[in-house]
């Protein structure tokens, strides 16, 4: 039997079977095969912040020149409706080529199947994706993923939870 002193601060324990995990070994069990740190969520954060702000200024370049194409100046709606179409084939074109965007390979993060821990199949990364006009409520400010994501140790995002993805922590950084 385990005492309660082997428990505290460790890390995971290699070969520990179910029955002498101590209290917290449900946590240990969810991250016992996981080869890399879980990314922050400030890591995601930065990252998501990057991500957007490419989306956002290709959404307007893009916004602008089909304005003065047609000789109509669109509104806001559609400048929302285009930033959330981009940005969800943005996240979904780079994270199926590598797991990574443009702001998760500067910052050294990488999205990965949480069962196999290597890159996650289409469908799991079209979940994850779809999932953020939930994540990203209210106003595209991604509070409700931000909460969920600090609720748990994964900081799995729904879109994350529902996809069976984690993002995890890498060597490899731009810059």
């Amino acid at each position: 039997m385990s005492s309660s002193g082997d428990a505290a601060g460790s890390g995971v324990s290699a070969g520990a079977s179910e029955h002498s995990v101590p209290v917290d070994g449900t946590k240990k069990r969810l991250l016992q095969h996981i080869s890399h740190p879980i990314a922050t969520m400030g890591q995601r954060l930065i990252a998501l912040v990057i991500d957007l702000v490419i989306v956002l200024i290709v959404t307007v370049i893009i916004w602008a020149v089909f304005s003065l194409l047609t000789f109509r100046l669109y509104g806001a709606e559609t400048l929302s409706l285009g930033l959330l179409a981009l940005s969800i084939l943005y996240f979904i074109l780079f994270e199926s080529l590598d797991g990574q965007t443009i702001g998760k390979k500067v910052i050294g993060i990488r999205v990965v199947s949480a069962d196999t821990m290597k890159q996650p199949d289409l469908g799991m990364i079209i979940i994850r994706n779809i999932l953020r006009i939930v994540d990203s409520l209210p106003l595209n400010l991604y509070i409700i993923g931000f909460i969920v994501g600090i609720l748990n140790e994964r900081h799995q995002r729904i879109g994350d939870y529902l996809a069976r993805t984690i993002v995890v922590s890498v060597e490899e950084r731009m810059g």
